[in-house]
């Protein structure tokens, strides 16, 4: 029987299905009825629910089988994820109950909403609110099915009353709120602190989180910046406006914003400093969010696209002339210019040559990286500088280990980052090393050998595939089949 192993709640799709098997039972709470407008001064505060026997704990495994356990360890059912019908997702806070939702009906037919459940999967939040954001400074806004929101904490006591038409997270002491102004559908925009008094008056028609101190709002079709007091710091004269990131945004004319952002798309973009400074001309189709003082820009239309990177001066530190660049490592770019590939630093001077037939970048950052040309193939190092150079046939990748496997003369062996031999050169054909072996073929059969080039199972197979999950699927005798390390067939 195969090992399994559970997943963080990152891989909960896996059992989204699961969930509308096992519902909650219907629980008290003091959280306000739909559509109730609370006054801040007699907002009952909720509580978290206390667990009984019918709880349910939810055990999730890498093989799509989950088990659900009461609240005393006894399994009352299990199955693999496919089994049930329905749906559901998931959002986690690091350190904060996760909010789920699940697809069906509560016993007296209404819809199952969002609640939050813990570490174990335990609902510790009723499932009766509508789609929350997760948590966020101490805080999760949630709604009822009614429209109204509120803030909740951590242990489903309600903070901030649910007098909203719309909540958003908070985000450096400010959250973005809104209200509907007496017309269908018209909804104006404010912020309010952590003790709901409204800071910033609704009258914006969109806006964005606090970053760095300021917010970039809308107001009939024009966006700026405000601080925290409310106050306009950048003139609302940009058609788009994203949010500042390492002391820069980037502005936009001629373009267009949706419904529910200020970012804009389209037209020309060019960046500001916090002071409302025009650091560039708007003349880019499109700049990225700085990271470590350096942003990509772009240059007209497809298939014509150039690419280039700004510091944070505005100056095109690597002119805008490519038409592809990536980051390598910091400091360190991949360009591509007329089919052929080279790397650049941070000032824009060549690394590695533009001459190269292709560079592979995939693999952690600090993993070498695979070169070609003239059909030939070697490795570069993070900083672009060739460690092996391109002799070989066939290399494989130093990915989770310190060998790749590489071809040369017809024949595989591995080598080192130094280019030492380290396995010789002996084999018709190399897989990489994973789990701490590596597939190998000679006269036709498959074996697996250890870093050192020790066989560790013999070249007895007609077929075989790599380890996985501490077993490999291979073909004995005719036989397909499935080993361990020790050779020995498991399930």
């Amino acid at each position: 029987m195969k090992t399994r192993k559970p997943l963080s709640i990152l891989s909960f799709l896996l059992i989204i299905n699961l969930l509308c098997f096992a519902q909650q039972p219907k629980t008290a709470a003091t959280t306000p009825p739909p559509n109730a407008k609370v006054p801040a001064k007699k907002t009952a505060p909720g509580a978290a629910i206390k667990a009984n026997p019918n709880d349910r704990f939810f055990d999730l495994y890498a093989d799509g089988h989950c088990t659900i356990k009461n609240a005393n360890g006894k399994v009352i059912d299990e199955s693999f994820e496919d089994a049930f019908g329905g749906g559901g997702s998931a959002k986690e806070t690091t350190g904060y109950p996760t909010a789920i939702w699940m697809e069906g009906e509560n016993p007296d037919g209404s819809e199952i909403g969002w609640g939050f459940m813990d570490e174990k999967h335990k609902i510790i939040i009723p499932m009766i609110y509508y789609e929350p954001e997760g948590f966020s400074e101490e805080l999760a806004a949630v709604g009822l099915p009614g429209g109204n929101y509120g803030f909740i904490d951590k242990t489903g006591k309600t903070i901030i009353p649910f007098n909203y038409d719309i909540a958003h997270n908070f985000s450096e002491g400010m959250a973005h709120v809104l209200k509907n102004q007496g017309k269908a559908m018209e909804y104006k925009s404010g912020f309010i602190d952590k003790t709901g008094i409204e800071i910033v008056p609704y009258k914006y028609n969109i806006v964005s989180d606090f970053k760095g101190g300021l917010a970039a709002v809308q107001l009939n079709g024009k966006c700026g910046f405000i601080d925290k007091t409310g106050k306009v710091v950048i003139p609302l004269i940009y058609d788009g406006a994203n949010d500042f990131s390492e002391g820069i945004a980037i502005v936009n004319k001629g373009c267009s914003t949706s419904d529910y952002s200020v970012a804009g798309y389209g037209g020309k973009s060019a960046i500001i400093n916090r002071v409302g400074k025009e650091l560039t001309e708007f003349k880019y189709s499109s700049i990225s969010d700085f990271q470590n003082g350096m942003a990509r820009v772009t240059l007209g239309a497809e298939p014509d696209t150039k690419y280039g990177y700004l510091d944070k001066t505005g100056k095109e530190v690597i002119p805008a002339q490519y038409f592809e660049i990536w980051p390598l490592s910091s400091g360190y770019y991949c360009v591509v210019l007329s089919k052929k590939y080279g790397i650049v630093d941070s000032t824009g001077s060549s690394v590695l040559p533009l001459k190269y037939d292709d560079i592979d970048l995939y693999g952690d950052e600090g993993t070498p990286c695979k070169i070609k040309i003239d059909k030939h193939y070697g490795f570069i190092n993070i900083k672009g500088q060739i460690i092996v150079p391109p002799d070989y046939d066939s290399v494989g990748g130093f990915y989770g280990s310190k060998l790749s496997f590489a071809k040369k003369d017809g024949q595989y062996g591995f080598i080192s980052q130094a280019n030492n031999a380290v396995i010789p050169f002996q084999y018709d054909e190399a897989g990489a090393f994973s789990e701490g072996l590596a597939l190998v073929k000679r006269n036709s059969k498959y074996g697996f050998i250890d870093e050192t080039g020790k066989v560790i199972l013999p070249l007895i197979y007609e077929e075989a595939n790599g380890f996985e999950y501490g077993a490999a699927d291979v073909t004995l005798n005719g036989k397909e089949i499935r080993i361990n390390n020790k050779g020995k067939q498991v399930p």
